[in-house]
């Protein structure tokens, strides 16, 4: 089975071969943190106690592995995956698939960074993508 993701941090877009008209979407549910800086004690001239920003990242990355696993909970009978998106999260899925997921399931992925699109343009860079290797072989 061939399935094809597009990936942000807010949300992902699943494309399976056997439902080419269907595209599913899972929220990521990934908090958007803004760390701004401490607060003050009240007493003038005091120092001001800081935000942990390795608190926020390690919560921020707790969650991102909780929304690939969501991901990946949909492409379990998976043999190709092609993953699509902008920036971190689309390489963070990557290490996610290679690390946990690929130990389990022997599947073929590769990625490409794509802006945003419709759900027509995906479906069509997803079986473009699929009928192109399906050529190849």
């Amino acid at each position: 089975m061939n399935i094809g993701i597009w990936i942000d941090a807010k949300r992902a877009f699943i494309w399976r071969a056997d439902e080419p008209g269907n595209i599913f979407e899972l929220l990521s549910g990934v908090d958007d943190f803004h760390a701004r800086g401490g607060y003050g004690s009240g007493v003038p001239f005091s120092p001001q106690d800081a935000v942990s920003d390795t608190k926020l990242e390690r919560r921020r990355n707790q969650q991102f592995q909780k929304f690939f696993s969501a991901v990946m909970s949909n492409t379990e009978d998976a043999q190709k995956v092609y993953v699509v998106g902008p920036g971190h999260v689309r390489l963070g899925l990557e290490k996610y698939l290679l690390e946990q997921w690929n130990r389990d399931y022997a599947m073929v992925i590769n990625t490409e960074a794509a802006d945003s699109m419709t759900e027509n343009q995906l479906k069509a860079l997803f079986r473009n993508y699929f009928n192109s290797i399906a050529t190849e072989n």
